[in-house]
């Protein structure tokens, strides 16, 4: 996922900043911009999975109820939709993250 691979990255330069930030003021200013996307990245991935793991739980549980003319194979169809809004909600905040 690129989400994963940009938080890393920025994990990498966060440390090489720390270093550099002692002598160049203007390397602090940047580094406290890159915190916060930092910061804002590991939200949305702990956001991520936590609705994963959810949806997987209730899909679990409606696979359990009988449905008519529908195998337990089939996620509900308010499952699907749930899932269709998660991606929605989580591209809107990766999009707005990788634009700052």
């Amino acid at each position: 996922m690129k989400l994963t691979s940009n938080f890393r990255a920025i994990q990498a330069v966060l440390v090489d900043a720390e270093q550099r930030q002692i002598k160049d003021k203007v390397v602090a200013d940047w580094l406290d911009k890159l915190k916060d996307a930092s910061y804002d990245v590991d939200d949305v991935l702990d956001e991520w999975n936590t609705a994963i793991l959810k949806l997987q739980i209730e899909g679990v549980e409606n696979a359990s109820i009988p449905e008519k003319n529908v195998c337990f194979f089939f996620p509900s169809p308010r499952f699907c939709c749930k899932r269709v809004a998660l991606r929605r909600d989580i591209g809107l905040k990766i999009k707005e993250i990788n634009e700052t």
